[in-house]
């Protein structure tokens, strides 16, 4: 018979004995049966715990043996009742009726008041220390119930009522690792107050209780983000930590090692580089302490090495990176050749190394260590054990993950990937605090399947899994924000293939949603606001009819969407890149270069970790790209995001590290423009004033390059506002000539052979050609001395750098001032200027608008002495660039913005055709230069027309460009 037949039984002949038939329950069937029962309920080892007992069979049991002893009386029924009824209370309360649980309860409290506190507490404190190393559930909820009831029979203040607290806050804690009851977390917390306020200072417990509060509150920071939690935690560990009483004391080293993790999750929340280093710092002293308790040392061993995990990611890509990395994989292994406090801290070690181990392997691709990593990650997830399962396939599933990263499309290891990421989401319930882990984890192996397949059904459940992070997760704080962020960036890619306006809007909804989650200052604020702004900034949609699968699909756009969150070094290398891109195009001029730079700038801005400090660093080059394009292409909308991103890089709490000042700089210049574009000169002055904060904020210890460059953004700043003030000639002065010192000493300071030199000898030259014109000092002998500065300047330029252009325009200029402050007027200065202006106005390596200025100061010049076709030739030129000026891949305002600055241009060329007796090109050039906009809204093209005919389906794909070109003006 089985057992649930057999209790059924018992209950049958327990009613039949209320009614008042007791033959049944007196008779000797069901006698033995109860014994049976008696004897297999009360055997160790329900439900695969060995600790376990049956606790509704022991329910029954106990209501069958009390019903017998009222009807005989007999002493062995009463103490088989009792037995029973004690053994269903501690497995499982719940199960017994109301008066059967105040009965054992009762009966409980009497036996620990027989007993004396001291025992008791003695008994509950070794129960405790079983149930860790077992993981056993039964002796947990046994420890979690003796220790409340012992807690009301001892005394308050004393050692024994401070001890089962303790243990009772303990075991409630043990409860939430294993189920993820936050219920549980909160009273283990409440417990843990009641025993500080309990406890004085001086007493034996004072420490552990104190120490008990502060653990339990760091986890329930790190569960539900409620930053109040953390600093009370900080604060109570410090007290125990710092309090010399209690300097030897374990549970004084267990502070120690407890503030340091608090200190480690603190630097997550605001990137305080002095918080992380204080918790290593800390970590090491409480490994020193704890070399006599074995158990202990191998967590603080392991505490440890997480610290240096989390400053290895701050520190991807350097070699200070690689020595956190190599450091925290031995501390593991030292950890885990130490014994084990409990059940939990051993799947807690191996899981840690197994994660250290694919970092490293993902830093350095040593083959060795995924291998391990893989093997340790199989072992947790074949655990039995509940509590480590879910742990166990989440860290196999990323493993495998990285495996496929690293060593290329393996469609075995993606299925295995795939398949144990589902497995992992199935047995972790919502509410469990490997959840987001589990979520994490499919939707990281989807992204991977995404960027292989371009399958707009994963980017879906990438979507869909993106939302149920941010229901499931926290409710507030940066980690909200965080999961917000990565929401919006990955609909942000669904409407970049889609072109669904929904995704936008839902993108920039959930970016905004992300700074206001965020708190004040943090990097998350930061990073949501440089992503809402690129949001509103971003890509167009596919062309009309165009298939969305097949959508970037070259290999370069693919590059662009790659986004993992796994690897702590892919952002850090993706960045590189970029900056790479960017510096090519400084020195070589390929927007597309430029381009590419920008994508992979966002995408390390999207992947970066929260708490890595190159955040920063990347937000201050994204914004100085955006910069660079608008000050090359025209685009208004790049300048805005530009102040947009800049403002939020100098808003990342990192003021002391170079980065800091860099975006200082990077954002003054962005002023800079945006005073040019709108002529307000409240933003000059703002710029000027993040000018001297960026050299202010320069560390002691920065290179004479990053001061030179400092200097010199200053110093260009001053000559803009100096040029600005045309009617405070004091001011002017005073700026012209600040602007030279400041660049005398970049100079200085920039080695000879740098590349940034030349930069800084042509501002040197146009800030002293500045300083003599306003004084009306102009002599042949400054004029030469200005003269080959700017010569050197372009020599040390190269061919194709895209600001040689300038830098020509500007010799030229001066070689026409040099022309001109000449007796006798000698034409070898002048005849050198207007070659120069000439190849630059028709080289097609320079920007439009330089070759625009060259074209008109080349037909000004050769106006002045009468060649007149040489003049229409270069005034031609000039008219000619206006359609290419006034791009229509902008806007249609920043287009009128673009054409305000060449006003009168056509009727100065219409005189110069006049002057060489050409009155049909004098009409042409004044048609041309007053109708740029009307001819691009109305001109199909007759290139158009001729490509047609050689290539009808390109010439078809461009008409339906223009089409969309055309349909609408977009405004920002």
């Amino acid at each position: 018979m089985s057992t649930v037949s057999g209790a059924d039984r018992l209950i049958d002949s327990i009613n039949l004995a209320h009614a008042g038939d007791r033959t049944e329950v007196l008779s000797s069937e069901i006698t033995d049966l109860a014994a049976g029962l008696y004897e297999s309920a009360l055997e160790f080892g329900h439900g695969g715990d060995r600790y376990g007992v049956d606790a509704e069979v022991a329910a029954v049991l106990a209501e069958y043996y009390l019903a017998r002893h009222q009807m005989s009386g007999a002493d062995a029924d009463l103490r088989a009742g009792v037995t029973c009824l004690v053994a269903s209370f501690f497995a499982d309360a719940e199960v017994l009726a109301e008066d059967g649980r105040r009965l054992a309860e009762e009966i409980v409290r009497q036996h620990a008041a027989d007993t004396g506190a001291a025992t008791w507490s003695r008994d509950v404190g070794e129960m405790l220390a079983a149930a860790r190393q077992t993981g056993s559930t039964a002796l947990r909820n046994q420890v979690i119930t003796r220790a409340r009831i012992g807690a009301r029979i001892a005394d308050p203040g004393t050692v024994e009522r401070s001890a089962l607290l303790a243990d009772l806050s303990a075991g409630l804690q043990d409860r939430f690792f294993h189920t993820g009851d936050v219920d549980a977390l909160s009273e283990a917390i409440d417990v843990a107050r009641t025993a500080v306020a309990e406890t004085p200072n001086g007493q034996l417990m004072w420490s552990l209780c104190r120490n008990n509060l502060g653990a339990n509150l760091r986890v329930r920071y790190e569960t539900t983000g409620a930053v109040p939690d953390l600093d009370e935690a900080i604060a109570v560990l410090r007290g125990v930590a710092d309090d010399p009483v209690v300097e030897t004391s374990h549970a004084r080293v267990s502070a120690i090692s407890n503030l340091s993790v608090a200190l480690r999750q603190r630097y997550d929340l605001t990137g305080d580089r002095s918080d992380i280093d204080e918790a290593i710092r800390r970590g090491r002293k409480a490994v020193t302490l704890a070399e006599d308790d074995p158990p202990a040392q191998r967590e603080y061993l392991s505490n440890l090495a997480a610290a240096l995990v989390i400053r290895m990611k701050s520190r991807s890509g350097t070699q200070a990176g690689h020595r956190d990395i190599d450091e925290a994989v031995t501390l593991y292994r030292e950890a885990l050749a130490l014994p084990a406090g409990d059940v939990v801290q051993d799947g807690v070690d191996r899981q840690r190394l197994a994660i250290a181990l694919r970092y490293r392997f993902q830093m350095d691709g040593r083959e060795e260590d995924i291998d391990e990593a893989t093997g340790l990650a199989r072992g947790l997830a074949d655990e039995a054990a509940p509590h480590l399962r879910p742990h166990g396939l989440a860290t196999l599933a990323g493993t495998l993950l990285a495996r496929l990263r690293r060593g290329g499309d393996d469609d075995a290891i993606e299925a295995e990937a795939l398949q144990v990421a589902r497995d992992t989401l199935a047995v972790t319930p919502v509410g469990h605090i490997g959840r987001i882990m589990a979520l994490t984890t499919l939707r990281d192996v989807l992204r991977y399947r995404w960027e292989r397949l371009r399958s707009p059904e994963d980017l879906d459940e990438i979507i869909d899994l993106d939302r149920s992070i941010v229901t499931d997760g926290p409710a507030r704080g940066w980690r909200l924000a965080g999961s917000l962020n990565h929401l919006g960036v990955d609909l942000s890619v669904r409407h970049g293939h889609s072109g669904d306006p929904a995704d936008f809007e839902a993108a920039a909804a959930t970016h905004r949603a992300a700074a206001n989650a965020a708190p004040p200052g943090h990097v998350e604020q930061a990073r949501a606001l440089a992503l809402l702004a690129l949001a509103v900034h971003q890509q167009p949609p596919p062309a009309v009819g165009a298939d969305p699968a097949e959508a970037g699909t070259t290999d370069e756009q693919a590059a662009f969407d790659v986004t993992p969150r796994d690897d702590p070094s892919w952002a850090y290398r993706i960045f590189q890149r970029s900056v790479d891109l960017r510096t090519s195009f400084e020195r070589a001029g390929d927007p597309a270069d430029l381009d590419q730079a920008i994508n992979l700038g966002r995408h390390a801005l999207a992947a970066a970790e929260v708490t890595s400090g190159l955040t920063a660093h990347i937000l201050s080059h994204l914004g100085a790209a955006h910069r660079t394009r608008y000050e090359h292409l025209g685009d208004s909308g790049d300048l805005d995001v530009a102040i947009a991103i800049g403002r939020a890089a100098i808003a990342v709490p990192d003021t002391a590290d170079t980065d800091h000042a860099g975006a200082l700089s990077h954002l003054s210049l962005a002023y800079l423009r945006q005073a040019d574009r709108t002529d307000q000169p409240v933003y000059l002055d703002l710029a000027l004033e993040l000018g001297r904060a960026a050299i202010a904020a320069e560390p002691q210890d920065a290179s004479d390059s990053i001061r030179a460059l400092h200097l010199s953004n200053l110093a260009i700043l001053l000559k803009v506002r100096g040029d600005a003030d045309r009617n405070l000639a004091r001011f002017r002065r005073d700026d012209y000539r600040e602007a030279a010192d400041i660049l005398h000493q970049a100079v200085e300071l920039e080695l000879r052979n740098s590349p940034d030199r030349a930069r800084y000898l042509h501002n040197l030259a146009t800030a002293r050609l500045a300083v003599l014109d306003h004084d009306e000092s102009l002599t042949v002998a400054e004029l030469d001395e200005v003269t080959e500065l700017l010569r050197e300047s372009v020599a040390l330029t190269a061919a194709n750098h895209p600001e040689l252009a300038g830098r020509r325009w500007s010799l030229a200029d001066t070689l026409c001032r040099r022309h001109r402050a000449t007796p006798g007027n000698d034409r070898q200065h002048l005849t050198e200027a207007l070659q120069i202006w000439q190849a630059v106005a028709t080289s097609p390596l320079a920007p439009v608008r330089v070759r625009a200025l060259a074209a008109l100061s080349w037909g000004t010049a050769a106006a002045r002495i009468e060649d007149h076709n040489a003049s229409l030739a270069a005034f031609r030129t000039a008219v000619g660039l206006l359609p290419v000026a006034a791009s229509r891949g902008l806007i249609r305002p920043d287009r009128e913005s673009m054409l305000e600055n060449w006003t009168g241009l056509a009727g100065r060329a219409a005189a110069a055709a006049l002057k060489a007796e050409r009155p049909d090109v004098a009409v042409e050039l004044l048609e041309s230069g007053r109708a740029v906009l009307w001819q691009q809204a109305m001109d199909i093209g007759d290139d158009i027309f001729l490509l047609a005919v050689h290539e009808p389906e390109l010439a078809a794909r461009l008409r339906q460009l223009n089409v969309l070109l055309d349909a609408e003006e977009p405004t920002r």
